[in-house]
């Protein structure tokens, strides 16, 4: 890889922690805006934690990957069936907070993979967080506008920088996409 690449390969890692600061705000963000942030985080959380510990590649959780994601999907999913049962009204408002949240992470999981199948993974997180965000931004209080539309621009920013950096080391042929 030429010099060129590896100066244009940063820009991927900028993208990848603007993305992240845009996940951390997120979190942080949720805690004063939802009154029941504690259960959001609730699911949250183990789902970051194992996302960190995959990327920096722990070997027992990275052998044990099925398992511990089949563990935390019927975990998560049995918090989702105690907030429906016990705080219906809001459901719906946590649901999508949640699935946002959890897209974004997905999307900077992915964010640098060099496989189509994961890339697609990446995209397709950043663009649930970001519809989502959008949607829930015309109805929020006009208190919190600032913080979720920086959020936004974060996450989008760095979306772009990656996916138009990619673009130009494929056109110069320094990337290629594994088909896996």
């Amino acid at each position: 890889m030429s010099i060129k690449a590896k100066r244009k390969t940063i820009f991927r890692l900028i993208g990848a922690v603007l993305i992240l600061v845009g996940l951390a705000l997120s979190i942080i963000f949720n805690c004063f805006l939802n009154f029941s942030s504690i259960i959001t985080n609730l699911i949250i959380i183990p789902w970051l934690l194992l996302s960190i510990f995959l990327k920096l590649e722990f070997s027992v959780i990275v052998n044990n990957k099925y398992k511990i994601l089949i563990i935390l999907s019927f975990y998560s999913a049995g918090i989702g069936i105690l907030i429906l049962i016990m705080y219906q009204l809001g459901f719906l408002n946590l649901l999508f907070i949640t699935i946002s949240i959890l897209a974004l992470l997905i999307c900077w999981h992915f964010s640098l993979s060099i496989y189509r199948k994961k890339k697609v993974y990446f995209v397709l997180g950043g663009a649930i967080y970001i519809s989502i965000s959008i949607l829930f931004l015309l109805r929020m209080p006009s208190l919190y506008y600032v913080e979720k539309i920086v959020e936004i621009i974060l996450v989008s920013f760095g979306l772009t920088t990656i996916l138009l950096i990619e673009y130009f080391l494929h056109r110069k042929g320094y990337l290629n996409y594994i088909k896996k």
